[in-house]
């Protein structure tokens, strides 16, 4: 099992570290597997990996029911995820209130306070703090928040660039766009420039989300339909060659 999951590192990164740390031990400096683990055990930093390693080699041990073990941790797992993400979306939704109290409350006010100040002393001192604050402090407060937003969202194992890497690469145009004369306001220059710059990727993105939605919902089907292949006594690669020509939709492809 270890080295199957030393293997595994496109999937699981960092257990697949803690897998080839463990064999390290067993292979090079002979310790027995049980040892080995527990000394992983007390070197590890997160907690609940340790605990779940200290109780693993604990029901070897005793003699204890191992996969009853797993299966308890797995679901207290999985109830510790749900949890936590219930409490980053309170904390999001928080942030994204104050975030439109911050931009657009604030924005309106600050927005009639120039526009009055620019009809009372007639100078152009209100109208320019008016483009100050949209092209500069909105934005700079956006990222702020784009920001702490990433660092309190859920984290996923896999992250899908190909958006990202067509971003990057529209960037070019928005700058040149940008840079050719164009008769129209210095507003909508900009906002063309920003447009050109995100619609390709936001496409992109749309698209990768929807075949991701569409896997996710096939997913449970297909393990469904393998399992039953099992009962009747097909290998796994029987149960799959089996289910090639049904349609699971975008997964179709893959089995």
């Amino acid at each position: 099992a270890m080295r199957r999951i030393a293997n595994a590192a496109k999937v699981f990164p960092a257990a697949a570290k803690e897998a080839k740390r463990i064999l390290v031990d067993i292979d090079v400096f002979g310790m027995d597997p049980i040892t080995a683990i527990e000394k992983a055990a007390q070197n590890n930093p997160h907690k609940p990996f340790a605990e779940f390693l200290y109780g693993y080699t604990t029901a070897l041990k005793t003699g204890g029911d191992v996969m009853s073990y797993v299966n308890v941790k797995l679901k207290e797992t999985f109830d510790k995820r749900s949890s936590k993400i219930r409490r980053t979306a309170d904390t999001i939704g928080t942030l994204v209130e104050a975030y439109v109290t911050v931009t657009a409350v604030l924005g309106i006010t600050l927005f009639t306070l120039y526009q009055v100040q620019a009809i009372t002393a007639r100078d152009q001192a209100g109208l320019t703090s008016i483009f100050v604050f949209s092209f500069l402090v909105v934005p700079l407060i956006s990222g702020v928040w784009i920001w702490l937003l990433n660092g309190l969202a859920p984290r996923q194992p896999f992250l899908d660039m190909r958006p990202f890497k067509a971003f990057f690469a529209s960037i070019p145009i928005g700058i040149a766009i940008y840079f050719v004369p164009i008769p129209v306001k210095v507003y909508i220059h900009v906002s063309i420039a920003l447009i050109s710059m995100v619609i390709v990727p936001a496409i992109l993105a749309t698209k990768y989300s929807a075949e991701r939605r569409g896997l996710e919902r096939a997913l449970p089907d297909f393990i469904r339909d393998v399992s039953e292949g099992r009962k009747i006594g097909l290998p796994p690669e029987g149960a799959i060659e089996q289910l090639a020509n049904k349609n699971y939709g975008t997964l179709s492809k893959s089995v």
